[in-house]
């Protein structure tokens, strides 16, 4: 993927308009694009804090996996969708683990943890799409929650699986 392309993807960002012409520069600077193959696990609590995943392709699952060796898929990221918690050490108080795990080949761009961080630090727009993505995920964690309470979860797939 080259340069234009890559620029193309972080004009998506509701902040990037916000930023100033040397915020841009080090947003830029520090993304890189990666491809990860079905099956591959992007993120653990055994992974130093990753940075912030922006989807470009394919699905990931984000999931909590217990001691007893069960889990519980939290959400899923599909195609425009970013994920904050691949960068929780940039987060206040998240004191829980998550797993996230590409269910299909996919390609995403992530934005290093530490430059996420210090534009969170000097910009206020970039501070409120990271607690408004983290709300929004929250939001999405709850749900599941109230499911597996209520005996009515059935799991749920990557927008381009068919349900079962």
């Amino acid at each position: 993927m080259n340069f234009e392309t890559l620029l193309k993807y972080l004009k998506t960002l509701p902040f990037y308009q916000h930023l100033s012409p040397s915020e841009m520069e080090l947003l830029q600077r520090h993304t890189t694009i990666m491809n990860y193959k079905k099956n591959t696990v992007i993120y653990s609590n055994s992974v130093e804090c990753l940075g912030v995943i922006l989807l470009l392709k394919g699905c990931l699952r984000t999931y909590m996996l217990f001691e007893q060796g069960k889990d519980i898929t939290l959400y899923r990221l599909n195609p425009g969708d970013t994920c904050i918690l691949s960068a929780s050490c940039v987060l206040h108080n998240i004191t829980f683990d998550v797993t996230i795990e590409a269910e299909q080949d996919s390609t995403a761009l992530l934005l290093n943890a530490g430059m996420f961080q210090k534009l969170m630090r000097s910009n206020i727009y970039v501070e409120n799409f990271s607690y408004k993505t983290t709300i929004d995920k929250f939001s999405n964690v709850m749900w599941t929650m109230e499911q597996i309470t209520t005996g009515t979860r059935k799991d749920y797939y990557c927008s381009t699986k068919k349900e079962l």
